[in-house]
């Protein structure tokens, strides 16, 4: 199944292409944009990169501004790394930070995600001294449900509280 391109008022998340490797690997070789996942070797994530692209690796959107096309952000929805489930992550270049883009680009996916079957319920797994994207999850009505250590160190998980028509306990 084709992924699809979701709008929001100000993004397009899209599938990517060979124009976005580079921004990403600019992106993603920025110390503050990689502060809280660790440094990657550009060569290798290009190659990296590059790869998923071509092999064409599902759900992983590209980020853009509507009126301004050009890679700014990438956000995913794939399984976590404990293989309970799914897990949205997003991250955005340096430039795009502090203007709410995060925060639509995530509520975007997890609407989807919603509207999709199988997809199940989502996580977000987030370095505990990262108060940007705790509040990015925050905003998009995430509530810490639990810890673990993931991507080698301790994080907190994020989730949606059960309501009351989904709610199963006693």
């Amino acid at each position: 199944m084709p992924q699809p391109e979701l709008l929001t008022s100000r993004l397009r998340l899209r599938i990517r292409t060979l124009a976005d490797v580079e921004p990403m690997v600019a992106m993603d070789t920025d110390p503050e944009v990689r502060r809280f996942l660790g440094p990657v070797d550009p060569d290798e994530h290009r190659a990296q990169v590059t790869a998923h692209i071509t092999d064409g690796e599902p759900d992983f959107w590209a980020i853009e501004r509507r009126e301004r096309p050009g890679l700014i952000g990438l956000a995913t929805i794939r399984p976590r790394p404990d293989g309970l489930g799914n897990q949205v992550t997003w991250r955005l270049a340096r430039e795009a930070w502090g203007e709410g883009l995060a925060t639509e680009a995530a509520a975007a996916l997890v609407r989807h995600a919603e509207a999709t079957p199988g997809y199940g319920p989502l996580v977000a797994i987030i370095d505990p001294g990262n108060a940007a994207s705790i509040a990015v999850a925050r905003r998009i009505g995430m509530v810490p449900i639990g810890e673990g250590v993931f991507y080698g160190g301790p994080r907190i998980l994020y989730g949606f509280a059960p309501t009351a028509a989904t709610d199963q306990s006693p």
